[in-house]
């Protein structure tokens, strides 16, 4: 092999990398628990955060609890438009419960064949 196709070899390469880093490929965000998903139907809730022993939960009863939600609708239609609005963000969930002193926080998925599909976050604190 010619210096001058090792050259193109690594650009494609490189390239590649690129391309799927790029397509989200290279970003594979997953929470500490992930149950699988229905095809159909899912309805998941499940923590976002694995280390309890750090929170010092005693007694879930006199936690406050802040909720924040998306939503997704796709339209199936040849070209598939979409919209997506909301905030599951655990910040605004702990701002609309009242909370300063966040304990912990979950997640629920509610997806009906991927055209609806709505994301919860609910945190729980003091």
């Amino acid at each position: 092999m010619t210096k001058n196709t090792l050259s193109k070899l690594a650009k494609l390469a490189l390239g590649s990398v690129g391309v799927a880093f790029l397509s989200a490929c290279g970003l594979n965000y997953s929470a500490p628990l992930k149950p699988p998903p229905g095809f159909i139907f899912t309805s998941i809730k499940a923590p976002l955060d694995h280390s309890f022993s750090k929170n010092n939960v005693t007694d879930a009863k006199d936690l406050k609890t802040g909720v924040s939600e998306s939503q997704y609708i796709m339209i199936p239609l040849f070209f598939n438009p979409s919209i997506a609005f909301g905030d599951a963000d655990v910040k605004k969930a702990a701002n609309a419960g009242g909370i300063s002193n966040l304990q912990y926080a979950d997640y629920e998925i509610f997806n009906v064949l991927g055209i609806y599909i709505k994301t919860t976050v609910i945190a729980r604190g003091k």
